[in-house]
């Protein structure tokens, strides 16, 4: 899996369907559409002595959720950049933020419409986001020169001021359920918990300045940059998880994408890719000064980028590969799969489908594609006449595929759909509540069951039976700690089903889908667990302890 990357003084025409929003230090506001190739410029811009530190679109109410998409921006210099997918161009009820060097905060809407202007700090306001958790972008905070970190509400009233440390701060971030703000101040980071009076955790996370940080709000890690040329990984604790080799100049952005896989880190002429626990995918040096920002798009596929230079950088994924026993699946542009065949080496099949390549999930003898408009389902026995379904429009792009033997699951952004590999609908499961996205931690399926954990409160397990969208076994599982990740074992039926899944605190469980009189539902197996991993064939998982030992823990039915 590597980057291709292309720079340019406007838009490219990779960034298929996504329209952006740009300002820079020429004191202008444009709308880039990415279909027509054009800019529309806003009637709201700055004097000449007031200079843009960030930007961030809103969240969206509970309605504009279902048809829209937003990713989060954190501040350029020279080219603050926000990705989103939406069906009207402009309209009135999206609301999006501006930091100045002057102190404010401006909201505006995509009519140009200046909502309202918030005297935040004293000297620069560095940066303000809004609150994950409340829809419509009812509230935020905001980090400035002066050394505050400060929650405001929409209409500007000030809620409260969080800390007050004399120091400027340069980044700051929610985490998932917007309960805990990271913030940093000089060589080091503070968490604050919002919900409980206590001192916010803190930790010395670089030598130098602490130029950058992002929080992922679907693996719960929060990413740092520094001026020792180190980025690092923490988990919501303050606790280091891995750090890097020190690079020839300092780190001055990264950003997890929205399904917490992958982040990518910004420097002087280097943009690199890593997984999740900080291996490297690839690393580019386009010449283009220190990237100042990165933001990823709703697919996490794209990746846009300010750089000091002025120019935008275009980033699409390509080459990412899916192996499934002698099967390799190798995704080589957008719209193109080359098939391989790992005995001989030799390309068997090569696949194109007619929109760009969104998900793609191979197992079970089935390649399962799905694009913007279509999933595409390929049996390994022929590869050349794949079932075509046409998703439905309003639900979102697909974010999450998963399989089992008999059926696989689509995820959307409203909705859980089970076919069979025929293309028959077996469920729609709609989601009511409203939180994180699924990810490969948080929901799995077998022929019989489908579990979940809920979006909203993560210490509750939902159980589904895939065939009609029913309740399964004796239904929801109530955990005491929030879940992390879940897994379900594949052999035999509805009886011999056993759901296994880690809690916050590293701990492992197994739990019963029906208790049949059994005297309790949950018990615990291990402790400082991770990546759970079931076979496929047999009744035995796979898992890490400690991060150090590998473990095989057979799935025992009491």
């Amino acid at each position: 899996m590597r980057l291709k990357i292309k720079l340019s003084n406007t838009l490219s025409s990779h960034s298929e369907g996504i329209n952006v929003i740009s300002t820079s230090n020429d004191h202008l506001i444009k709308l880039w559409i990415t279909e027509k190739m054009e800019s529309l410029p806003f009637s709201t811009n700055f004097k000449d002595k007031i200079f843009p530190t960030s930007l961030q679109m809103s969240n969206y109410s509970s309605k504009e959720l279902l048809n829209k998409q937003t990713i989060n921006i954190s501040k350029l210099s020279s080219s603050n950049i926000k990705q989103e997918r939406y069906s009207n161009i402009r309209s009135g009820n999206e609301i999006f933020l501006l930091t100045t060097s002057d102190g404010k905060i401006y909201l505006l809407n995509l009519n140009g419409k200046l909502e309202r202007i918030i005297d935040a700090h004293y000297g620069a306001t560095i940066m303000a986001r809004w609150n994950n958790n409340e829809p419509g972008g009812s509230g935020g905070f905001a980090s400035g020169e002066d050394g505050c970190v400060k929650i405001w509400s929409r209409n500007g009233m000030l809620r409260s001021v969080i800390a007050q440390i004399g120091k400027p701060v340069y980044s700051l971030d929610w985490n998932g359920d917007s309960t805990k703000l990271v913030y940093c101040s000089g060589d080091e980071c503070y968490i604050k918990q919002l919900n409980i009076q206590i001192s916010p955790i803190k930790w010395k996370a670089h030598t130098g300045l602490v130029t950058c940080l992002c929080w992922s709000s679907v693996n719960d890690q929060i990413l740092t940059g520094g001026e020792d040329c180190r980025y690092r990984l923490w988990n919501s604790q303050g606790r280091p998880l891995w750090s890097s080799i020190p690079y020839n100049f300092p780190i001055s952005s990264v950003s997890w994408s929205h399904n917490g896989t992958m982040f990518a880190v910004g420097s002087y002429n280097l943009l690199r890719l890593c997984d999740r626990s900080g291996w490297s995918y690839s690393m580019e040096r386009p010449n283009c000064g220190s990237i100042l920002c990165l933001s990823w798009s709703p697919d996490c596929l794209q990746l846009i980028g300010g750089c000091s230079n002025g120019q935008l950088l275009h980033a699409h994924i390509i080459e990412k590969r899916l192996i499934w026993e002698q099967i390799e699946a190798i995704q080589i542009n957008r719209r193109t799969i080359n098939i391989r065949d790992l005995t001989s080496e030799i390309i068997r099949e090569r696949l194109e489908t007619k929109d760009r390549i969104i998900r793609m999930e191979i197992g079970f003898n089935f390649l399962i594609v799905a694009t913007s408009k279509q999933c595409y389902i390929f049996n390994s026995k022929n590869w050349n006449n794949p079932i075509v379904i046409d998703l439905n429009e309003g639900s979102g792009l697909i974010s999450l595929i998963r399989l089992c033997e008999k059926c696989f699951l689509l995820v959307d952004l409203i909705s859980l759909q089970v076919l069979n590999y025929e293309g028959k609908i077996l469920c729609n499961i709609k989601m009511l509540s409203f939180g994180e996205p699924f990810n490969e931690q948080t929901i799995t399926i077998a022929n019989d069951l489908l579990v979940l954990r809920d979006r909203a409160q993560h210490s509750l397990i939902h159980l589904f039976d895939p065939q009609n969208g029913r309740v399964a076994g004796d239904g929801e599982i109530q955990h005491q700690s929030n879940i992390v990740e879940i897994c379900v074992n594949q052999c035999g039926g509805i009886v011999d089903r056993r759901i296994v899944f880690l809690d916050i605190n590293g701990d492992c469980f197994i739990a019963l889908v029906n208790r049949y009189g059994a005297p309790e539902r949950i018990q615990k197996i291990g402790s400082l667990l991770s990546c759970l991993t079931p076979n496929n064939s047999t009744n035995l998982m796979a898992a890490l302890q400690d991060n150090q030992k590998l473990l095989v823990i057979i799935i025992l039915f009491f």
